[in-house]
């Protein structure tokens, strides 16, 4: 009733499962660390085109510092936890 186990498939299958696997995780993975890249870029880094290369100057502090202060970005990390925590704590209350 229950699919087996990976382990006591044939070759062929844990080698297709592994292959599959990486190739997902990389597909996943691409974007978030594009995303992590361009927070340690300076906007004329930016502005170059240099999307996916090494950072040719780091702007880390001044990137997350202008986030902050910009925006209300505690006020949105509070709304977050203001929707998160009753949801979670409800969820768990009617599944047990």
């Amino acid at each position: 009733m229950f699919p087996e186990s990976i382990q006591k498939a044939p070759f062929f299958a844990r080698g297709s499962y592994r292959i599959i696997l990486y190739v997902v995780l990389i597909v996943w993975l691409l974007p978030l660390i594009g995303v992590l890249l361009t927070s340690f870029r300076s906007l004329a880094d930016i502005n170059s085109g240099n999307y996916w290369g090494w950072p040719t100057e780091f702007a880390l502090v001044e990137n997350y510092t202008q986030v902050f202060t910009v925006t209300p970005m505690i006020q949105y990390f509070i709304n977050s936890l203001v929707i998160t925590i009753p949801t979670v704590v409800g969820t768990l209350t009617l599944s047990s």
